[in-house]
């Protein structure tokens, strides 16, 4: 992209989101006209249920800072009303702890944003439902995560992340958990007592075993991934016996589960 070709978001044919009216994903966002963010158009911020910065980035010339953006989540401090906040694919450093003021935020992508690490304080942001960390660069993830009740879908793929915490226990709302090529080592005790997880992918890492207590997850779980880690024949018979009705696929081809099913 030539480096001149920058796009003010006031000029965009499509504006920032109000109700029933997002904002379409861009490429080029350079930056954000300032009367859009504060003084002379505040409406814009009390309106705004949701904000989609997909693929924004800086020019080639600001390589250097990491997100042009930066003033978006500054004024984004200012609203109450945001609720969807995508930030995928943007050259985040680090985690934007103004996001940390939006307390009626339910869907949070940071996919592909290098953070490195998530705060503690992501537990005040107690109404999320949906988190997508997925490739992040994370190498542990903050206990606080399971304070978010509320959680249904959580992305962790994609990270090298050697352990969950136990406290996960706590995200007993949750449905689906993506944990694909984590470096996983083992999977904690207290993850096999979720009774609502319903989809569980944990393919090529270096798992050899599940929980023994896999009594939360035989009441729900539908679908089990363990592709491509070193578990021994053994484990996965016990595996497939703690969750009959439940498809455990340790390989590429057919899902396998208890009763032979397809």
């Amino acid at each position: 992209m030539d480096v001149h070709d920058k796009q003010d978001i006031s000029e965009k044919k499509s504006p920032c989101s109000y109700p029933g009216n997002p904002v379409y994903p861009c490429s080029n966002l350079f930056s954000v006209r300032q009367s859009y963010l504060s003084g002379e158009a505040p409406l814009l911020l009390m309106l705004m249920i949701g904000l989609v910065l997909t693929g924004c980035s800086p020019s080639t010339e600001k390589a250097t800072d990491p997100l042009r953006a930066t003033s978006v989540t500054n004024a984004l401090a200012q609203s109450n009303t945001i609720q969807n906040l995508d930030l995928y694919d943007i050259r985040l450093t680090r985690f934007p702890t103004e996001i940390l003021t939006l307390k009626n935020l339910k869907q949070l992508n940071l996919r592909t944003c290098t953070i490195g690490q998530l705060p503690d304080e992501i537990s005040v942001l107690s109404q999320l439902t949906r988190l997508d960390l997925a490739q992040t660069g994370l190498t542990n993830l903050s206990p606080a995560v399971g304070q978010l009740s509320q959680l249904t879908h959580l992305w962790l793929n994609d990270n090298p992340l050697p352990s969950l915490p136990r406290e996960m226990a706590g995200l007993t709302q949750l449905t689906y958990l993506n944990a694909d090529r984590t470096l996983l080592r083992e999977v904690p005790q207290e993850l096999g007592l979720l009774s609502n997880l319903k989809w569980l992918r944990l393919n090529n890492n270096q798992l050899t075993a599940m929980p023994l207590d896999m009594s939360g997850l035989a009441k729900s779980l539908k679908i089990l991934y363990l592709i491509g880690n070193p578990i021994p024949e053994q484990e996965q018979k016990r595996i497939k016996d703690s969750l009959p009705g439940c498809e455990v696929i340790f390989r590429v081809g057919k899902p396998e589960s208890h009763n032979g099913r397809s």
